[in-house]
């Protein structure tokens, strides 16, 4: 029975990829007028995303297709590789909380709601 993708197409769209996200990166950006901001972060997509694959298709080659290790392995790293870009993206969000809002960058995103702007009630006869 024949597969529907063989591992060398993938391995020729991992490829495409590589060299495609930063291009796309670079027209996306340049339509927000950061050309090199979107470059940058399409050739980290396209870099991550080949480093990635060929991890995975190590891991898999080595321990087979079906095995529960070689799929625990897998699970964890991409979990590791998730919780540290998390990570930082929160710490670049972070700092570009601070520089823009300086007062509210610590205490969080309801920094602006204070419990004493609520509604008062006025003094005087009522119906």
């Amino acid at each position: 029975m024949k597969e529907l993708v063989t591992i060398e197409q993938a391995q020729k769209l991992m490829i495409i990829l590589l060299v495609a996200l930063p291009l796309a990166g670079a027209v996306i950006g340049a339509f927000n007028r950061k050309f090199l901001l979107g470059l940058a972060i399409g050739a980290l997509v396209g870099v991550a995303n080949f480093i990635l694959w060929s991890g995975y298709n190590a891991i898999t080659n080595h321990f087979g297709l079906d095995s529960v290790k070689g799929l625990l392995i897998n699970l964890v790293l991409f979990c590791i590789v998730g919780a540290v870009l998390g990570i930082a993206w929160g710490s670049v969000t972070k700092a570009k909380r601070r520089k823009h809002f300086p007062a509210s960058a610590s205490k969080g995103a309801f920094a602006e709601a204070s419990i004493s702007s609520g509604p008062t009630l006025k003094r005087g006869k009522s119906r």
